[in-house]
C-alpha cells in the first residue's frame, strides 16, 4: 500500500482540476518484497473540496483540503470556533489514523487545555507536552481497551491559532 500511497500522492497535484468523481489511475504495483498489490486513484470535488482516494484489497486512504476531508478522531471535537482546514484518513489491516488541521483565533494554551481535557475524559494517559515560544505539542495514549494515541500540534500565529491532531487507533 506504501507504493500506491506515494503514487496517489504524486498524482494529487495533477488531479486537483476536476469536479467529479473519476478514476485518474490504476494498475498493479510491486514492492520492494516483490508484493503485488491491485491498486485505484480516484480523485473528486475541486478546491476546498478536492479529495483523492487510493483504495487496494489492503485499505484505503483519503485526504485533500477543506472540512469534507478533515475527520475528528473518535471523542474529540473540535475546539470551539475552529475552522477544518484539510486532513486525512487511513485504514489499513485493522488501524487508522487520521489527521485533522484547523485554525482558530485564540491562544494555543487554550487550544491545548481543551484537548487535554478531552484525552483524560476518555482514560488517555498525557505521554508528553513540548512547548517553545509559540508552539505546543501534546501526546496522549491509551492502551486499553483499543490500543490509541492521539497528537495535537497548536502554533500561535498573529492572533490565531494553526494546529494539527493526529491520532492512531489499533496495532
Amino acid at each position: 500500500m506504501r507504493t500506491a500511497i506515494g503514487m496517489g500522492a504524486m498524482l494529487f497535484l495533477a488531479a486537483c482540476g476536476g469536479g467529479d468523481s473519476n478514476e485518474i489511475a490504476s494498475g498493479t504495483v510491486t514492492d520492494a518484497d516483490g508484493k503485488s498489490v491491485d491498486y485505484r486513484v480516484t480523485q473528486s470535488g475541486d478546491g476546498d473540496t478536492g479529495n483523492i482516494s487510493i483504495k487496494t484489497d489492503e485499505g484505503e486512504m483519503q485526504f485533500g483540503s477543506g472540512a469534507a476531508n478533515a475527520k475528528m478522531p473518535a471523542g474529540f471535537t473540535l475546539y470551539p470556533g475552529a475552522r477544518l482546514t484539510g486532513g486525512f484518513d487511513s485504514k489499513a489491516d485493522g488501524k487508522t489514523a487520521t489527521m485533522a488541521n484547523f485554525e482558530v483565533a485564540g491562544k494555543g494554551a487554550d487550544v491545548i487545555a481543551h484537548y487535554r481535557k478531552q484525552a483524560e475524559a476518555q482514560g488517555m494517559t498525557i505521554k508528553g507536552e513540548m512547548s517553545s515560544p509559540g508552539n505546543i505539542i501534546l501526546t496522549a495514549q491509551q492502551d486499553k481497551p483499543v490500543k490509541r494515541s492521539v497528537q495535537i500540534t497548536a502554533a500561535d500565529s498573529d492572533g490565531k491559532v494553526v494546529g494539527t491532531i493526529m491520532a492512531q487507533t489499533g496495532g
